[in-house]
């Protein structure tokens, strides 16, 4: 069933009534109507179960101001949906509410570009429901905190950011977040840390994330392995190189090794099996 935009009778309709039609729509009518007037996006909530969907990308484009908004749900093709300028806050933020709203998000992507009005669309996203994301890639701001303190608790299994932002990485505030109180795989790569990493690597033994996760700081300054133990302390120290520290962690079959470089002031950790060997060492991923 469809749902006719121009019923000239809608408006007038009890809302028990409107409840049975939108019963029968199908996905794609749901979605039209759930992006529009307040009232019919609560019946659509009213009368949806969550969306399964699989990948989720807002994006700008690079040609102009123009938001693009991807989403496929399981079943369907990718729908692509984009939107000017001056259709970001009477169209994009009613479907991005919809979507979030009633969607339980596989992988959600999100590349917009700082310089745009559009990096803080998802902290105008309106509804009340918690938003379930499993896993989250792209660009991380400042400005997305409120967006992901939104998120369920214990939603999100895997993440794949990057924060850009010349500043100290505001590590506390984004570990206290409950949605990344489950992540299992880690990729986060930030530009400065005061901890030089330490809170992120605790987490990393608290939660027994998953071997391959990584976590990269551009700039440390100073000598990062010597204020790293400092901060971390001695007792997990497992070896030492002039560029390595392997890190023991409670499960026996995992270590942490951090890496420091002769041509950079940055590092990276990385999760390792426990059998990875002293001669692996020269191959550890290489810091741009």
């Amino acid at each position: 069933m469809a749902f006719h935009s121009n019923f000239e009778n809608w408006n007038f309709l009890p809302n028990e009534i409107k409840l049975l039609c939108v019963n029968r729509l199908d996905f794609k009518s749901r979605l039209s109507l759930g992006a529009t007037a307040h009232n019919e996006r609560s019946l659509v909530t009213a009368a949806s179960q969550r969306i399964y969907i699989s990948s989720f990308f807002i994006r700008d484009r690079s040609d102009s101001r123009d938001l693009e908004i991807r989403f496929r749900e399981r079943g369907n093709s990718e729908q692509i949906r984009i939107f000017r300028e001056d259709q970001i806050v009477s169209k994009a933020i009613p479907l991005l509410s919809y979507l979030f709203n009633n969607g339980y998000i596989h992988s959600f992507g999100l590349y917009l570009n700082k310089d745009q009005e559009s990096i803080r669309i998802l902290t105008r996203l309106t509804g009340e429901s918690p938003f379930y994301i499993r896993r989250v890639s792209g660009q991380l701001h400042l400005e997305h905190f409120p967006f992901f303190a939104r998120c369920a608790a214990n939603s999100m299994k895997g993440m794949n950011l990057w924060y850009e932002k010349l500043e100290m990485f505001p590590v506390e505030r984004f570990l206290a977040l409950p949605a990344v109180n489950s992540i299992e795989f880690w990729r986060i790569d930030v530009s400065f840390s005061r901890d030089l990493g330490v809170s992120i690597i605790r987490k990393w033994v608290e939660k027994d994330v998953k071997i391959g996760s990584t976590h990269s700081i551009s700039s440390c300054g100073g000598k990062p392995m010597n204020d790293f133990v400092a901060e971390f302390g001695q007792d997990l120290i497992l070896d030492r190189t002039d560029t390595i520290l392997r890190i023991k962690t409670r499960n026996p079959s995992k270590h942490v090794i951090l890496k420091t470089y002769n041509h950079c002031d940055g590092c990276v950790f990385k999760m390792v099996s426990s059998d990875f060997k002293q001669s692996d060492y020269p191959k550890f991923p290489h810091l741009a």
